[in-house]
């Protein structure tokens, strides 16, 4: 887990502008990769997954929206397994 807090690409990135996990940007960097590498078959699998952990967590977005966000990640992220 601690390399999480350190992590310094596109979650980061995402993370400072809306840390949407306890308004922590740590917190959300931990929320955005615990889920981020798994081996997604399409871009909306990726989507369906991000949804899962934002209801299962409890998760409530004011800063932005749910899919505003999840495009933004998808945007971001360094490795993007639909693609390989």
């Amino acid at each position: 887990m601690g390399g999480f807090i350190f992590y310094n690409g596109w979650a980061r990135k995402v993370a400072e502008k809306y840390p949407f996990v306890n308004n922590n940007v740590d917190d959300t960097i931990g929320f955005l990769i615990s889920f981020a590498y798994y081996d997604y078959e399409t871009v909306d699998e990726y989507k369906d997954e991000f949804r899962k952990n934002l209801r299962e967590k409890n998760i409530k977005l004011t800063m932005i929206s749910e899919d505003e966000l999840i495009d933004l990640c998808a945007k971001k992220m360094d490795f993007k397994p639909w693609e390989n």
